[in-house]
């Protein structure tokens, strides 16, 4: 059985992905934990704080297993997260700019983050 090195760097992943990553993986974390069990938003519902805290694990082990493919797969959920989180903040009556504005960017900076662990993954020098 092989052993991926912890210590190992990534190759090719920026560290603005990395930043993007942590910062995903702490506020996904905090407000899926908050959501959970303090409910103070009536837009944020458990099962979007159980989504959100799986994501922020994802990239938690991503970040930890310094994985490419482990990034392409937080990104993707989060990618996928957020355009549901569009839909449905511009379905409202009362849609926020600014909350529209946030979702956007998150998903402009995980298709990035994805974009950017993928060709870490096609990488020569990123073996396993």
């Amino acid at each position: 059985m092989s052993k991926t090195p912890i210590n190992r760097p990534t190759i090719a992943i920026p560290l603005w992905v990395t930043i993007f990553a942590l910062i995903v993986c702490v506020l996904g974390g905090a407000l899926g934990l908050m959501t959970l069990f303090i409910q103070t938003d009536p837009g944020m519902t458990v099962s979007w704080g159980g989504r959100t805290i799986g994501l922020a694990i994802v990239t938690g082990m991503a970040i930890y297993l310094k994985s490419p493919i482990l990034y392409m797969g937080a990104f993707a959920g989060g990618i996928a997260r957020d355009l549901g989180d569009l839909i449905a903040e511009v379905s409202k009556v009362d849609s926020s700019t600014g909350v529209t504005v946030g979702t956007i960017l998150f998903i402009v900076l995980g298709i990035g983050g994805f974009i950017a662990a993928n060709v870490s993954r096609k990488s020569e020098n990123n073996t396993l």
